[in-house]
């Protein structure tokens, strides 16, 4: 937005020529900013709160059992996100034009002045400085001469590259996760529920059906039942009890 109000400089001077108010000049640039906030607000909400939820459960069903994923929308953040967005964008446009109109018209329909050029920190280090070709001296000159831009490409990047990171670190994270789980956690490759009618004749057929499994090893008689912790003054706790027949072995499991 800054380089935008700066690159229309000569239209803005004929605007306040032709008697043009600062306010009429002023709301092209603020609507295209508000405009661009409130499309990309609007995207990232959609995008944000419809898509990358169904991607992160489907990560985690690979390892749990999920309930149906429900969506839901928070009006306190949207707006928040909304309106920083907006500030920003419009806030930047609306320091640019206070400080460009408050030149003449005739001052802005010339072409602005480049800055002055000054010695860096890096021209004092001889040393440094002579080992440098004519381009690399131009470039660092560039660098440090437009510090406002130097400094919103820096932080720029360098958030970006923070998003990269955080993403595949979610990603390799998942993949441990999936590893202890299922190699240090859980040992045992199935479950098989029974129903309340069976009898000690039912367990002895199915242990004999086991035996006849290709690669089968071993097996545990555990009983789970779904128990509900109380407390005063806290919130109920539902939890799953198991109780094994064989609690030694346990650990094999």
């Amino acid at each position: 937005m800054t380089r935008m109000v700066e690159e229309n400089r000569v239209e803005i001077g004929t605007l306040k020529a032709l008697g043009y108010s600062d306010l009429e000049i002023s709301r092209k640039f603020v609507i295209y900013a508000a405009l661009a906030s409130i499309f990309g607000g609007i995207f990232g909400i959609l995008l944000g709160s419809n898509v990358f939820p169904y991607v992160i459960n489907n990560a985690y069903g690979m390892m749990f059992s999920l309930p149906a994923l429900k969506i839901y929308y928070y009006p306190a953040y949207i707006i928040q996100s909304l309106a920083a967005s907006i500030i920003c964008t419009v806030g930047a446009s609306l320091f640019v034009l206070k400080v460009e109109l408050q030149e003449n018209p005739s001052n802005l329909m010339k072409a602005k002045a480049p800055k002055l050029g000054k010695k860096i920190f890096l021209e004092r280090i001889t040393i440094f400085w002579k080992r440098l070709n004519f381009n690399q001296k131009v470039t660092l000159r560039n660098i440090f001469r437009y510090k406002q831009r130097m400094i919103m490409t820096v932080f720029g990047i360098a958030g970006c590259m923070a998003m990269l990171v955080t993403g595949f670190a979610l990603l390799n994270a998942n993949n441990v996760v999936i590893g202890k789980q299922f190699d240090n956690i859980w040992k045992y490759q199935a479950i098989v529920i029974f129903n309340d009618e069976h009898n000690e004749e039912d367990s002895k057929e199915y242990n004999e059906a086991l035996n006849k499994i290709e690669g089968y090893q071993n097996s545990i008689n555990i009983h789970q039942q779904s128990v509900t912790f109380s407390k005063e003054g806290m919130n109920k706790q539902t939890v799953s009890m198991y109780v094994p027949q064989d609690g030694e072995s346990l650990n094999e499991f």
